[in-house]
């Protein structure tokens, strides 16, 4: 779900092939084997909790990007 959502979003901002390497990075660093709460799950919870108030957001594509960096390192 996060995966779609981020693509969709970024693709106002990047190329199909910047997004493919943008996204293998967030990949991989909420995949590292050393997190134990934020990873994909947790991203794709909170873009489920979301995804219900997304018409009160004015830019949402912010709010995607935002989750999906929120703590990336």
């Amino acid at each position: 779900m996060i995966e779609a959502e981020f693509r969709h979003s970024i693709s106002s901002y990047a190329t199909t092939s910047e997004a493919d390497r943008i996204w293998h990075e967030i990949e991989t660093a909420y995949n590292d084997k050393g997190r134990h709460y934020h990873n994909l799950f947790h991203l794709n919870h909170l873009l489920s909790e979301l995804i219900p108030y997304q018409s009160h957001f004015q830019h949402w594509d912010t709010v995607v990007l935002a989750i999906a960096y929120h703590d990336v390192i």
